[in-house]
């Protein structure tokens, strides 16, 4: 028979007698069974489950567990031993070892035994509560992401000294581009005047012509549309004349202020070709 129904609500009068009675079959057992080691076996076995029988009723589990394991190692038929092991054990809150002693009765309990269903029930009570008591695997935390250094290298190479300036002078190639651009600014300039000249001397001689009329007053030494056609090629010549003198002006201040910045150089200008151009001597 199983503890189930021997709780600890059980009365003391009714644990006294369920002892007396078990305590009664044990000593007819003993006078009746001839004096061998099974029955020597037996009898401590009883005993055994009578202390823990006890215990039980005085809510002490733990010992009533061990108790009942103790009486079954000494009587293996006797497999209600080890199911009430197995339930003393549960009380207990030893559910390691009541999944294994409700295993072990499960495995060796003929199919008829009145505790298997329930020891089949409790095995998975007990299951449930070890896994619920297992501790949870944690989630691996990811690494953070890696974070790429740039790395600085450091070039023990020496530095190589620039090449001096053409000359001997690191100012040469800009006082020679001044002197390009004031000698190209200058002949602009005299050639715009040039053609400021002329486009003067060709207005006067239209106008000339324009003066001279009749009695009626009609110009008698060009026609309209000549006068007109001269007056706008004059006027052409006028715009392309300041045009470039306007250019050689810009380019003559350029060169006359990379000239200047650098150190001195004489320059003569000298006219040349009757007038019609112009000699630059530079002594650097």
């Amino acid at each position: 028979m199983g503890i189930d129904g021997h709780d600890s609500a059980m009365s003391p009068a009714v644990a006294v007698r369920f002892a007396t009675v078990t305590f009664a079959t044990v000593a007819l057992c003993s006078i009746a069974a001839p004096s061998t080691a099974a029955a020597d076996s037996e009898a401590k076995a009883l005993k055994l489950s009578q202390q823990a029988l006890k215990n039980y009723m005085l809510e002490r589990y733990e010992q009533a567990a061990q108790l009942y394991r103790q009486a079954w190692l000494n009587h293996h038929s006797q497999h209600v031993y080890l199911y009430n092991a197995a339930r003393a054990a549960q009380r207990a809150g030893k559910f390691d070892d009541a999944e294994r002693d409700y295993t072990l009765f499960l495995r060796n309990a003929p199919r008829t035994s009145p505790e298997r269903p329930k020891a089949a029930k409790h095995v998975q009570e007990v299951r449930a509560e070890l896994a619920r008591r297992r501790p949870k695997a944690k989630p691996t935390p990811r690494p953070p992401p890696r974070r790429h250094v740039r790395t600085k290298r450091f070039n023990r190479t020496p530095k190589r000294k620039p090449d001096p300036a053409p000359n001997g002078s690191p100012g040469a190639g800009k006082r020679a581009l001044g002197w390009v651009l004031a000698v190209a600014g200058g002949a602009a300039t005299i050639g715009g005047g040039v053609l400021l000249l002329q486009v003067n001397s060709r207005q006067t001689e239209l106008d000339q012509k324009k003066s001279k009329r009749d009695e009626n007053g009609k110009i008698v030494l060009i026609g309209f549309e000549e006068a007109r056609a001269e007056q706008n090629a004059i006027n052409s010549s006028l715009y392309r004349a300041y045009g470039v003198t306007g250019v050689g002006l810009a380019a003559l201040g350029v060169g006359a202020y990379l000239v200047a910045s650098t150190p001195s150089s004489s320059v003569s200008l000298a006219p040349a070709f009757g007038g019609r151009g112009l000699l630059v001597a530079v002594e650097f």
